[in-house]
């Protein structure tokens, strides 16, 4: 426990050279909220703008030779990457909280705050959040981060290919009993959070478990050559 600790505090101290810049980048989607009328966009695009909380770190094992601090201190690399998983995800929770109040609050000072929103957007957002962290780790792990920048569009590339292909499957599919069970959880508020939120987590929990083992494993074959 005290090895992921301090694999936690320098996770936290090694992104400290890029706070200022995550704080205008996180206030910056608010801008899209207002502009859609929509809380639901704002906390989508923002938890968007988190998943450079995959790559910063990476940044500074680059530049700065931060492989070599973990190279003398007792740490393994399982423990090593369960700390930056770890870091990921908290981050990843602090902004979900974060964008669900300023979204909230430029909805209401808009007039077009509303509840159903805010779920739709938390579940929108950690999933979007999770898929995408979820690519990138293991190939930050695998190439570095100057190799793989190229790999951390390949979930912006599977969302522009597959939505429409989803889109065109829906319409030659009889979508009527879906509707109706659309209808159903919507007219139930408290019904639709708890199952989109159990579905959400699960999600999110399954492809986390396995990007960390993928990475894992990439790690210590990078640590024996």
């Amino acid at each position: 426990m005290s090895a992921l600790k301090s694999t936690l505090r320098l996770e936290g101290y090694f992104i400290k050279p890029f706070f200022k810049s995550i704080l205008i980048l996180l206030v910056f989607p608010l801008a899209f909220a207002f502009g859609n009328q929509s809380v639901s966009v704002g906390i989508t695009v923002t938890m968007g703008i988190a998943m450079l909380f995959a790559s910063y770190n990476f940044v500074q094992e680059e530049k700065g030779n931060v492989a070599q601090i973990f190279g003398v201190l007792p740490i393994d690399e399982k423990t090593r990457v369960k700390g930056r998983y770890l870091f990921v995800v908290l981050a990843g929770l602090i902004t979900l909280v974060f964008a669900v109040i300023l979204s909230s609050l430029v909805g209401v000072w808009g007039g077009f705050f509303a509840a159903e929103e805010v779920v739709l957007g938390s579940l929108l957002g950690m999933l979007v959040f999770s898929l995408f962290v979820s690519i990138q780790l293991p190939m930050f792990y695998k190439y570095g981060y100057s190799k793989a920048r190229f790999f951390t569009f390949i979930p912006y590339i599977l969302v522009v290919v597959l939505a429409p292909t989803a889109t065109m499957i829906a319409k030659d599919m009889d979508t009527q009993a879906l509707n109706n069970w659309m209808q159903t959880l919507m007219q139930n508020p408290a019904l639709f959070a708890v199952l989109g939120a159990a579905a959400a987590l699960v999600i999110s929990l399954l492809l986390f478990f396995i990007s960390y083992r993928l990475s894992v494993g990439i790690l210590k074959r990078k640590m024996k050559n």
